[in-house]
């Protein structure tokens, strides 16, 4: 039987993106999700959904928003605002400005920042938009000091086991059935031990217009993992649905 972790991700970005995570959640293909500790909606999401059986993630975020930090602590990833530079300046810039001890400290912070509005450490750490050498490298080294779960961006291996991630919606169209995202990435899922599919749900609020470019393939997401044809198609393809803890206990 192939497993597939169906993970949701900017929970905290927005309202209307948390409102949408927490429709999706009630359908049960969701196992894991992650949140952007920072983000001022992060209280607000985490309390919607703090009751479903969800693996919570940190989903580290240094582009949107404010840091948990101090300023003076993290000058190399803020702009003249004191807001993180955006994705914009990390994908237009091909030097990696980010300073290794000061990224550092930010993904310490977030943790804490974590513990603090859920009561518990991550169950799991990934990373937000960019993915510079250096800041996957601190987190990496940050999961291995405190002994948390690190899940590679893309493709890699988890505790020793491979796991390959499906393409990620974006640009799809109005009329798209939830199973076509299944049925195009069948490959990855029907083919490997495990699978990752990434989804960002939610609804469209002002908000999420201003801060991100992904921003109508929410709704499209929230469709795709909030639809009983979905899960009959994996039930039908005899594909499991784990989480990470199951993922850390049982071989693929």
């Amino acid at each position: 039987m192939n497993k597939l972790i169906v993970r949701m991700d900017d929970l905290g970005i927005s309202k209307g993106v948390n409102y949408g995570i927490y429709t999706a959640a009630q359908y049960g293909l969701a196992k894991a999700c992650g949140l952007m500790s920072n983000m001022e909606d992060a209280v607000h999401g985490y309390e919607l959904i703090k009751d479903f059986r969800l693996n919570m993630g940190l989903h580290v975020n240094i582009v949107l928003g404010k840091p948990v930090s101090n300023e003076n602590e993290v000058k190399s990833l803020l702009d003249e605002s004191g807001n993180f530079k955006n994705s914009c300046y990390y994908r237009s810039n091909e030097n990696d400005t980010i300073v290794y001890e000061e990224v550092v400290i930010e993904i310490e912070n977030q943790i804490k920042q974590f513990e603090k509005i859920t009561g518990f450490l991550p169950e799991y750490i990934d990373y937000h938009a960019v993915c510079t050498q250096t800041f996957v490298k601190a987190i990496s080294d940050v999961c291995n000091k405190k002994k948390l779960l690190y899940i590679p961006f893309p493709n890699g291996n988890i505790k020793g086991k491979e796991v390959i991630y499906c393409d990620i919606s974006e640009n799809e169209p109005f009329d798209v059935k939830p199973v076509d995202f299944f049925e195009k990435n069948k490959k990855y899922i029907l083919n490997n031990p495990l699978a990752i599919a990434v989804f960002h749900p939610g609804y469209i609020d002002s908000k999420i217009m201003k801060v991100s470019s992904l921003n109508m393939q929410r709704a499209i997401d929230l469709e795709y993992i909030s639809n009983s044809s979905s899960k009959e198609w994996l039930v039908n393809n005899n594909v499991k649905l784990v989480d990470f803890n199951e993922f850390k206990k049982e071989e693929c």
